[in-house]
């Protein structure tokens, strides 16, 4: 699967605070968000691949 319609985004400071505290199991991934930030990634669409069929494009937009 692979994709060249991605959009980044870096949530940081208070921003991160609020994604937290909307999305709890981020805190899974560490106990101190002190030097961190949370990178959110929007897949437009996709490219699904395969050995045995040909690929499929998979627009999200």
């Amino acid at each position: 699967m692979s994709s060249n319609s991605v959009v980044a985004e870096i949530i940081e400071n208070k921003a991160m605070n609020d994604e937290v505290i909307q999305h709890p199991e981020i805190k899974k991934l560490s106990d101190d968000f002190s030097n961190n930030v949370i990178i959110r990634l929007r897949i437009n669409s996709a490219l699904v691949e395969s050995f045995q069929s040909s690929p499929v494009v998979v627009d999200f937009a």
